[in-house]
């Protein structure tokens, strides 16, 4: 969370103060510090410095008076088990998953080699459900999972949210290089749906939906690229 703050600070800080300042130097960087200066001209560059240079600033300090939220990413490796179960283990899955009488597990979808898809409502009552709402909107503040603009599945409901990998242990999977879970070991997806997109597919008042699909499925596969 205080990297992007000090990215900020560090850079918009200085670049302002030179701005105001008006220093040759700064116009006179090979690359695009010299294509800005060609097109725009001494006032304008120094202007758009000026401004570009306040904008980091002024958000570095925002972010400090006014930190934004923390999310517990332990909230969302119990969201990953739905009843319980692993998603992951095909067969204890699959069958505890199929077998719910609780009402909970929402268009459950199966395959000959276990679950494809299905989702569940998460009420507002539940004690995740701010951190989930949180969750689905968030940035860069928030190291779990990825964002994913609105899509719509070839079951023609919508996703969009934040988009988390789980492996076979329900570590989650990520982009970093030389990642010990990199996307490749995936064994299914689960997709936080934002209030918007809940409310779209006819989630009820307040709910949010939870949307799982195994790896290898035609709307995991569309889903992930």
């Amino acid at each position: 969370m205080m990297i992007l703050t000090l990215f900020l600070l560090v850079c918009g800080l200085p670049l302002l103060w030179c701005a105001i300042r008006d220093y040759d130097w700064l116009y006179n960087f090979h690359g695009p510090p010299r294509l800005l200066y060609a097109l725009l001209h001494r006032p304008a560059t120094r202007w758009f410095y000026v401004i570009v240079g306040g904008v980091m600033a002024f958000w570095g300090v925002a972010r400090i008076v006014n930190p934004p939220p923390e999310i517990k990413p332990e909230f969302i490796f119990q969201l990953a088990k739905p009843l319980g179960v692993n998603p992951a283990e095909l067969t204890t899955a699959t069958a505890a998953l199929a077998a719910d009488s609780t009402g909970r597990i929402q268009d459950f979808k199966k395959d000959a080699t276990g679950w494809g898809s299905f989702w569940i409502s998460l009420k507002a009552s539940n004690p995740h459900f701010d951190a989930a709402v949180t969750s689905s909107k968030a940035g860069p503040d928030f190291s779990e999972g990825f964002h994913l603009n609105e899509l719509k599945t070839s079951s023609g409901s919508f996703v969009g949210g934040r988009m988390l990998y789980f492996d076979s242990t329900l570590q989650s999977c990520d982009n970093v290089l030389f990642s010990k879970t990199p996307l490749s070991s995936a064994a299914f997806m689960m997709i936080i749906c934002d209030p918007e997109i809940s409310a779209k597919n006819g989630a009820e008042s307040d709910n949010l939906e939870i949307r799982f699909y195994r790896k290898g499925t035609i709307d995991y596969d569309f889903i992930h690229k």
